[in-house]
């Protein structure tokens, strides 16, 4: 028995050194995890850098393009051509039996012409619906007429 309390007092000794041991590796393992963790930080701050770079570059490209919209480039006209567009007589049509001839030089605030009113009131719908059916044929007839009997239209 009395060789009892010495392995007691070896076991507790290598127990304290694996206990030490384990420490270490723990320690260079929480070492390694900092490490790493430190590191893609730095390449996380990377990424939003280049990101918010390219955020702004694109949206410099974008504030152009949107003071360019509805501003198409200006071709330089030639001195001659310039000089015959400026002094060139406008023509007016002369009376046509073509009632809309004059509503092509008429100033639009102008009292309307009758005869322009004549023909919109013309165009205008009168009367109860039609038959969507009739109508469907008289394209179907439309069609045939134009294109011939047995081709495909679609």
């Amino acid at each position: 028995m009395t060789g009892l309390p010495e392995n007691i007092e070896e076991l507790l000794t290598e127990l304290v050194e694996k206990s030490r041991d384990e420490m270490n590796i723990m320690v260079a393992l929480a070492d390694a995890i900092r490490r790493t963790d430190d590191q893609l930080l730095r390449e996380v701050r990377s990424v939003t850098m280049h990101h918010e770079l390219r955020r702004e570059e694109i949206m410099g490209e974008l504030n152009a393009l949107a003071s360019r919209l509805c501003a198409l480039p200006r071709r330089p006209i030639a001195a001659q051509q310039r000089a015959s567009i400026n002094h060139q007589p406008r023509a007016v049509p002369q009376e046509t039996s073509e009632p809309f001839a004059e509503a092509y030089v008429a100033d639009p605030r102008a009292v309307p012409n009758p005869a322009i009113q004549a023909a919109v009131a013309a165009t205008e719908y009168k009367g109860p619906g039609g038959s969507w059916r009739e109508a469907a044929r008289k394209i179907d007839d439309e069609l045939e007429e134009a294109f011939g009997n047995g081709l495909p239209r679609h």
